[in-house]
């Protein structure tokens, strides 16, 4: 999941490559579709740019001692702070569903 770590967010191929490894664990477990994966990759890829561009000290220098990862990612896909090509939870419905599904089975 690290992937999802917002300090590193700017380490955007890397965490492609993360995700794709995951996505592909995701797909071999049934949890989501084939053909959903090139989707998220590109809401993913739409979502860190936004992000870079709009809030990236918020996301830098993210501190998990201060601040909880689930909150700062819902606060950010939800559409209440920004807007952008995938700025928004219905524009990144699918990595929306993906990042929700991590961080509640990280959270229990």
């Amino acid at each position: 999941m690290a992937f999802l770590d917002p300090c590193l967010i700017s380490n955007m191929d890397k965490n492609k490559t993360r995700l794709k490894s995951l996505l592909r664990q995701l797909v071999q477990c049934n949890r989501i579709a084939e053909s959903e994966v090139d989707e998220i990759l590109c809401q993913h890829s739409d979502y860190a740019v936004s992000m870079l561009d709009r809030k990236r000290d918020r996301f830098m220098n993210f501190d998990p001692l201060k601040s909880r990862l689930d909150i700062l990612m819902h606060e950010h896909m939800s559409g209440n702070l920004h807007t952008a090509s995938c700025g928004t939870l219905s524009e990144c419905c699918w990595f929306f569903h993906i990042v929700k599904q991590l961080l509640k089975e990280a959270f229990q």
